[in-house]
């Protein structure tokens, strides 16, 4: 029949030009296969849109049908679709039913799709657990870093005053070479000064020696002048040298002083048991001694010498006359001394060769009067 869509022989439809030019027109085919598939509901949509835009006069008559056929179509999934009625508008003999592909080719992209998902959100949380533990971390070294800083700074400062203490200390250091400098320089000074001071004594002390011998000398020559003198002269009539005595106490500022045995710590004196006492005035520069119990001497043998020791020290003695003693008990002899002698600290009595000495060796110690404070 005219009317009619051909078939080959198999059943299936022969695609035509004309169709194949339509479906391209509407974009409802994808092929002759498609030509056996119910019109989805999309593809009704796509109809009634392109039915609508597209201007009547410009459509041709059986083109215009088809598609409103297809807009409004009800028709079953499984009924043949309406792009199938030939122009004459009589029905063709249905076609044999297609094949369907089998539900597992269906479900594949689903599965591909949803395998897609599943790895991208998994992709996406493994992502955003990295991305916090690099905060994490991001966040530790940043904290670590604001210490180093803070560290930094506080080692700076630590530096900074221990440059500070180096400067001073080196400052010190420069005072103090400047001043030990100084120092030698003037312990040098005083080096040579002593030395100078040293020669000087040297002299002075020769010189001194030189004239400690003369005046030696001297004292014993007036020393034995004055024993010769004593022979020759009638003696003192001791009522006389009493009475003197006696008056010189009545004298302001005279003292009055008792003997003592002078002992020595390894040594006693010579006589045990000798009284008296020292009668002086500082101002006068005149004294007397009295002894009772003091044993006498032969003037050619030894002499009693009088030693008169003043703020001077023992180093400087003073020699205050020889004198001798008798038989009758008590002795009163005049303190005559060489030279001026300021306060008198110390009286003292030993046993010397006839005319006396310079210098005492005290070994033979009688008696002592220390003057009180």
């Amino acid at each position: 029949m005219s009317d009619q869509r051909p078939f080959s022989e198999g059943g299936e439809p022969e695609f035509g030009a004309e169709e194949a030019r339509i479906d391209g027109a509407t974009g409802a085919s994808r092929g002759p296969e498609d030509l056996y598939l119910a019109p989805t509901q999309e593809e009704r949509a796509a109809a009634a849109i392109h039915l609508a835009s597209v201007a009547r006069e410009s459509m041709p008559a059986d083109v215009r049908e088809r598609l409103a056929a297809l807009a409004a179509s009800t028709v079953p999934g499984n009924s043949a679709p309406a792009r199938l009625v030939s122009h004459a508008g009589a029905a063709t003999r249905p076609p044999a039913p297609k094949r369907r592909k089998p539900m597992i080719w269906r479900i594949v992209p689903w599965v591909a799709a949803a395998a897609a998902i599943t790895f991208a959100a998994y992709t996406g949380w493994n992502g955003s657990q990295t991305l916090k533990r690099r905060e994490s971390e991001y966040a530790a070294l940043q904290v670590k870093f604001e210490a180093m800083q803070t560290r930094a700074t506080s080692n700076e400062s630590v530096l900074a005053a221990a440059r500070a203490r180096a400067d001073q200390l080196e400052q010190e250091l420069r005072s103090s070479e400047d001043a030990i400098a100084d120092r030698d320089s003037r312990l040098a000074d005083a080096a040579r000064q002593q030395v100078d001071l040293a020669q000087r004594l040297a002299a002075a002390t020769a010189e001194l020696d030189s004239g400690g011998s003369r005046l030696a000398a001297v004292q014993k020559e007036l020393n034995e002048s004055r024993l010769t003198l004593a022979r020759l002269q009638a003696p003192v009539d001791p009522a006389e040298l009493r009475a003197n005595r006696t008056k010189l106490l009545d004298v302001p500022d005279s003292v009055q002083i008792a003997w003592a045995p002078f002992n020595l710590p390894d040594a006693p004196a010579e006589q045990l048991g000798v009284e008296g006492d020292v009668v002086w005035n500082d101002r006068l520069q005149t004294g007397y001694l009295r002894f009772v119990g003091l044993n006498p001497n032969d003037p050619n043998i030894e002499q009693y010498q009088v030693w008169v020791i003043d703020e001077r020290g023992l180093e400087q003695k003073v020699s205050g006359g020889v004198f001798n003693a008798n038989a009758a008990g008590e002795v009163i002899v005049p303190i005559e001394p060489g030279i001026e002698v300021g306060r008198v600290g110390l009286f003292a009595i030993t046993v010397e060769n006839p005319g006396g000495t310079w210098v005492p060796d005290l070994k033979r110690r009688v008696v002592v009067a220390p003057r009180p404070e």
